[in-house]
């Protein structure tokens, strides 16, 4: 019989050889592209080796050799490296920015995983040009100015001084008539058109002495062919529109009872309650029959008068009293 065949001996197993570190892994040829050849050449134009320059700049001078040949397993992590060259580039008279871009995108697209980075400050380049904030300036004051041009009616101004202001001028805004007593509503009618035939004047009595001729007594009886205001039936004190003028009639606890522009030949029947005042806005445009007698007062047009009491009384001696002083102006 054969004797059996002996199984061989198991042989230990092979161990793998280390894997080179990073200081003594062989690098393949360095870019000559690359940001770091192009600083290398930069510093050696200068005459300058790596470890003047990581003197000067206080980085390690691992860093600064990996960095000019490519090596990423000797960098930190990107954020830092990127920051070593772009002291590096500024300390050789280039271009931080523009180096370090570059030197990123090569250090991704090498072997490296890609690491987390922390965020970046903005650059100088990022920030607005000031020619364009001052051109966007300039825009908007010449769309302002084209505005201006275009809406005339927009702009403030100066309006030379009138010699008299008219009656729409001098009236002030219309106030809202305000509920009236009892007794004033019993004595007011609604606005009424009335056509009336002009009164004839009462005969002037001759006299022999003097008298000064004035033309604002002798001022024909203006016609009544307006509207009718006022109370409904004739009173002692009728005040008629020979111009356009405003009129505002206040009882004695100062409610407004009347209130408008009165019309040439409109005019108002000044009901018999006490303590009623006037206001217009044009006293020369308006004509007062008081007891039958006619008054026309002086002045320019668009003069003022408030709070004239529309008692006949009253009324008739304050319009004589601008009647004399308006007489005894010197020509």
């Amino acid at each position: 019989m054969s004797e059996p065949q002996k199984s061989p001996a198991p042989q230990p197993p092979r161990r793998r050889p280390p894997r080179p570190s990073g200081e003594g892994r062989p690098m393949a040829p360095a870019n000559i592209n690359s940001a770091g050849q192009a600083l290398k050449v930069v510093r050696e134009e200068r005459g300058q080796s790596v470890e003047e320059v990581a003197d000067m700049l206080k980085i390690r001078r691992i860093y600064l050799q990996a960095i000019e040949d490519s090596d990423w397993p000797n960098l930190p992590e990107l954020v830092y490296a990127q920051g070593f060259v772009r002291s590096y580039a500024d300390y050789l008279g280039q271009d931080g920015a523009a180096m370090a871009a570059q030197f990123k995108r090569e250090f991704r697209g090498g072997p490296r995983t890609p690491e987390l980075e922390m965020p970046k400050p903005i650059e100088d380049n990022q920030t607005p040009d000031f020619k364009i904030i001052a051109g966007v300036i300039g825009g908007l004051f010449v769309l302002f100015v084209l505005w201006g041009i275009m809406h005339p009616s927009q702009k403030a101004e100066a309006v030379p001084p009138a010699p008299a202001p008219t009656a729409a001028q001098a009236m002030p805004p219309t106030v809202p008539e305000t509920p009236m007593t009892p007794s004033v509503q019993a004595t007011i009618a609604a606005p009424v058109t009335v056509q009336t035939t002009p009164t004839t004047p009462p005969p002037q009595i001759a006299s022999t002495s003097p008298q000064p001729t004035s033309s604002v007594t002798a001022a024909p009886h203006v016609a009544q062919t307006g509207i009718a205001y006022g109370a409904p039936t004739a009173t002692r004190v009728t005040i008629t529109a020979a111009q356009d003028s405003w009129v505002q009639v206040r009882a004695g606890d100062g409610q407004v009872v009347f209130s408008r522009v009165m019309r040439p030949g409109d005019y108002y029947r000044v009901p018999p309650d006490a303590g009623l005042t006037l206001t217009t806005g044009n006293l020369s445009g308006l004509n007062f029959d008081i007891d039958n007698q006619n008054i026309t007062p002086p002045g320019a047009p668009g003069t003022v008068m408030r709070n004239v009491s529309l008692a006949p009384e009253s009324l008739s001696a304050d319009l004589n009293t601008l009647i004399k002083s308006a007489q005894d102006v010197p020509q």
